[in-house]
């Protein structure tokens, strides 16, 4: 059955166009939704699947970052209970922020960490975020260890950070440098890249 519909253009006064319709009545043999419902979901599973990518209102995006940063005059001062606390600090400030963190590792006198910053985010403002909310938690709760480091009790971090952009090759090397960084100081030993 052939049928007739009009199809506005959009503006008053002008005349709609006619296209013409097939109907395909009911006949299974010409009804491709199925297959075409399937071949859907498969394709966008697998586009999923292997996709890395974050998206923004007008913007998909990859931004993997490592950040480093020292303590004030690089005192040897964030011991384990330390590194315990300020990773739930810094996880916290990092959730609240949409930054999503790959990996992080401590030492005694500096920080490393493999993140991805939202494009909506100003790197600056993230690392300003991370190293006060981290300094005011960690100066509170460890007061009396830090008064053997520090003369005044404003400051934990250096006010300078390193910061690097990571390409898609080389991420899997920071990412073991910053998981194995202490073996070389501790151990000895040569971390193996």
């Amino acid at each position: 059955m052939m049928g007739y519909k009009p199809l506005p253009l959009g503006r008053q006064g002008s005349e709609g166009t006619y296209t013409r319709l097939v109907d395909l009545g009911s006949n299974p043999a010409l009804d491709f939704s199925p297959i075409i419902t399937t071949m859907s979901s498969i394709i966008a599973s697998k586009i999923q699947s292997q996709m890395k990518y974050k998206r923004a209102a007008h913007a998909v995006y990859d931004c993997r970052y490592h950040l480093v940063w020292i303590t004030k005059y690089r005192n040897d001062c964030i011991n384990e209970k330390m590194k315990e606390r300020l990773e739930t600090v810094i996880r916290w400030i990092c959730k609240k922020e949409y930054v999503s963190i790959l990996n992080i590792g401590f030492e005694e006198d500096h920080v490393h960490m493999y993140i991805s910053i939202p494009v909506t985010k100003p790197i600056p403002m993230i690392v300003q975020k991370i190293k006060w909310w981290s300094s005011k938690v960690i100066r509170k709760e460890f007061k009396s260890h830090l008064k053997t480091y520090y003369w005044d009790s404003e400051h934990l971090w250096a006010t300078w950070y390193f910061i690097a952009s990571v390409w898609e090759i080389n991420w899997e090397i920071i990412a073991k440098y910053v998981e194995q960084q202490w073996k070389e100081e501790n151990e000895g030993e040569e971390v193996e890249l």
